[in-house]
């Protein structure tokens, strides 16, 4: 049985795309975990570059929630 495949586009505060690819994963659970690392490794670079980007994550034509570049606590 395949896996899922997920891709993941971060939107600017300006909702400009950036495409940041898309992988094969277990399930929304391992994506969204995925998703939140590259999140932390981006905003870990320059914090106030990503304020008020999102990042959404699909799987085919089902979008899972967005998730918000936030810093983490």
């Amino acid at each position: 049985m395949a896996m899922p495949y997920y891709r993941f586009v971060a939107y600017t505060s300006n909702s400009t795309a950036e495409d940041l690819g898309s992988m094969e994963l277990r399930d929304d659970v391992e994506a969204r975990a995925f998703g939140i690392q590259v999140i932390r490794d981006l905003i870990g670079t320059r914090a106030e570059h990503y304020y008020g980007w999102t990042l959404d994550i699909a799987e085919g034509e089902r979008a899972l929630p967005s998730i918000p570049f936030v810093p983490a606590n």
